[in-house]
Protein backbone atom coordinates (compact mmCIF):
# COMPACT_ATOMS: atom_id res chain seq x y z
CA UNK A 1 0.00 0.00 0.00
CA UNK A 2 1.16 3.53 -1.02
CA UNK A 3 0.66 6.95 0.70
CA UNK A 4 0.91 9.53 -0.79
CA UNK A 5 0.92 13.33 0.60
CA UNK A 6 -1.11 15.90 -0.40
CA UNK A 7 -0.35 19.68 -0.14
CA UNK A 8 -2.95 22.54 -0.36
CA UNK A 9 -2.11 26.28 -0.57
CA UNK A 10 -4.49 28.11 0.50
CA UNK A 11 -4.38 31.67 -0.80
CA UNK A 12 -6.20 35.04 1.45
CA UNK A 13 -6.64 38.02 -0.57
CA UNK A 14 -7.17 41.12 2.16
CA UNK A 15 -8.01 44.65 1.37
CA UNK A 16 -7.50 47.80 3.22
CA UNK A 17 -9.73 50.11 4.68
CA UNK A 18 -9.31 53.93 4.28
CA UNK A 19 -9.21 55.60 7.64
CA UNK A 20 -12.24 57.32 9.03
CA UNK A 21 -14.29 55.18 6.95
CA UNK A 22 -15.63 53.25 9.61
CA UNK A 23 -17.05 54.82 12.75
CA UNK A 24 -18.09 52.74 15.54
CA UNK A 25 -19.99 53.74 18.67
CA UNK A 26 -20.55 52.09 21.84
CA UNK A 27 -24.51 51.86 22.29
CA UNK A 28 -25.43 51.75 19.00
CA UNK A 29 -23.03 48.76 18.02
CA UNK A 30 -23.81 47.26 21.16
CA UNK A 31 -27.18 47.38 20.79
CA UNK A 32 -27.85 45.61 17.54
CA UNK A 33 -26.64 42.50 18.42
CA UNK A 34 -29.19 42.49 21.52
CA UNK A 35 -32.37 42.78 19.69
CA UNK A 36 -31.30 40.66 17.18
CA UNK A 37 -29.87 38.03 19.83
CA UNK A 38 -33.85 38.68 21.61
CA UNK A 39 -35.61 38.06 18.61
CA UNK A 40 -33.66 34.74 18.21
CA UNK A 41 -34.23 33.61 21.18
CA UNK A 42 -37.79 34.42 21.52
CA UNK A 43 -38.23 32.72 17.66
CA UNK A 44 -36.60 29.77 19.37
CA UNK A 45 -38.99 30.32 22.09
CA UNK A 46 -42.16 30.15 19.93
CA UNK A 47 -40.80 26.64 18.11
CA UNK A 48 -40.28 25.25 21.02
CA UNK A 49 -43.65 25.53 22.14
CA UNK A 50 -45.26 24.52 19.04
CA UNK A 51 -42.99 21.61 19.22
CA UNK A 52 -44.49 20.87 22.82
CA UNK A 53 -47.64 21.09 21.73
CA UNK A 54 -47.61 19.54 18.43
CA UNK A 55 -45.91 16.25 20.97
CA UNK A 56 -49.49 16.68 23.01
CA UNK A 57 -51.85 16.51 20.48
CA UNK A 58 -49.98 13.54 18.96
CA UNK A 59 -49.99 11.33 21.95
CA UNK A 60 -53.49 12.12 22.66
CA UNK A 61 -54.19 11.02 19.16
CA UNK A 62 -52.75 7.50 19.66
CA UNK A 63 -54.18 7.06 22.88
CA UNK A 64 -57.97 8.30 22.02
CA UNK A 65 -58.65 5.23 20.64
CA UNK A 66 -57.24 2.72 22.96
CA UNK A 67 -59.41 4.66 25.36
CA UNK A 68 -62.43 4.32 23.13
CA UNK A 69 -62.04 0.71 22.85
CA UNK A 70 -61.55 -0.11 26.29
CA UNK A 71 -64.86 1.68 26.95
CA UNK A 72 -66.59 -0.19 24.20
CA UNK A 73 -65.20 -3.55 24.91
CA UNK A 74 -66.25 -2.63 28.39
CA UNK A 75 -70.03 -2.33 27.63
CA UNK A 76 -69.94 -5.11 25.29
CA UNK A 77 -68.65 -7.76 27.89
CA UNK A 78 -71.26 -6.29 30.29
CA UNK A 79 -74.09 -6.91 27.59
CA UNK A 80 -72.70 -10.26 27.12
CA UNK A 81 -72.67 -11.52 30.39
CA UNK A 82 -75.95 -9.96 31.14
CA UNK A 83 -77.61 -11.99 28.45
CA UNK A 84 -77.57 -15.44 30.27
CA UNK A 85 -78.66 -14.10 33.30
CA UNK A 86 -82.13 -13.80 34.97
CA UNK A 87 -84.40 -11.83 36.19
CA UNK A 88 -84.67 -12.49 40.32
CA UNK A 89 -88.22 -12.78 41.36
CA UNK A 90 -88.55 -10.08 44.15
CA UNK A 91 -92.40 -10.18 45.11
CA UNK A 92 -93.20 -10.68 48.35
CA UNK A 93 -88.94 -10.30 49.47
CA UNK A 94 -88.81 -7.49 52.38
CA UNK A 95 -85.75 -5.88 51.97
CA UNK A 96 -82.85 -5.72 54.95
CA UNK A 97 -81.92 -2.28 55.17
CA UNK A 98 -79.38 -0.91 57.50
CA UNK A 99 -79.29 2.52 58.95
CA UNK A 100 -76.64 3.99 61.13
CA UNK A 101 -78.57 6.04 64.14
CA UNK A 102 -76.77 9.57 64.73
CA UNK A 103 -77.39 10.22 68.14
CA UNK A 104 -80.03 13.36 69.44
CA UNK A 105 -77.26 15.77 70.99
CA UNK A 106 -80.31 18.26 71.59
Amino acid sequence: MVETATTTTITRTTTAVPAGAVTVTGPTASATPTATQAAAQAHRNDETTRAIFNLKVIVFLLLLPLVLLAVFLKHLLDYLFALGLKEKDVSGKVALVSCIRVPNWG
